[in-house]
Formats: structure tokens, sequence, C-alpha cells
């Protein structure tokens, strides 16, 4: 996984490690894991607030996503794992 090895070598604040982060974020939220994307735009939103400061443009595009994220979805109902007979 590219994340866990941009890590190794840059560090977990690089602004490379971050935006494959944000991407992360994008496909949990594509799967429906909305959780997920919110917690990893929430842990880049905080790196980047430190090191680039609260009003530069890669900050705002990242609480801009996190604002956009969807409410919590409803669990799909489950399936008993009977078929009905003809």
């Amino acid at each position: 996984m590219l994340v866990p090895q941009l890590v190794r070598r840059r560090g977990p604040d690089d602004l490379q490690t971050l935006e494959a982060r944000v991407g992360l974020a994008r496909v949990h939220l594509r799967l429906g894991r909305h959780g997920d994307a919110a917690q990893a735009l929430r842990e880049v939103l905080a790196k980047r607030r430190l090191r680039l400061g609260e009003h530069h443009a890669d900050t705002l595009a990242v609480q801009a996503e996190l604002d956009r994220l969807p409410g919590p979805v409803p669990p799909r109902p489950r399936r008993n794992g009977w078929r009905r007979r003809r």
C-alpha cells in the first residue's frame, strides 16, 4: 500500500504523504465508509494546519471536503440467509 511506504520514506507529516491520505479518504468515501473518510481527513487537516497554516489553500480544501461529507448512513438491512421457496 502506498501510504505506509510514504510514511516510512518521507515521514507522516510530509506533503506527499498527506496528499496520499486525502486520496485514501476519497476511496473510503466512494466505498461508503464515511467514518473512515472523516477520520483520515481530520488527521490530514490537523497536520496541514500545523505545517501550512490555517488559511493555506490546501488546508482550506481539506476542510471543505470534510464539510461536504454526508451524515451517518443507516446500516443496510441484513439478510437472514434463507431463500423463499416457490
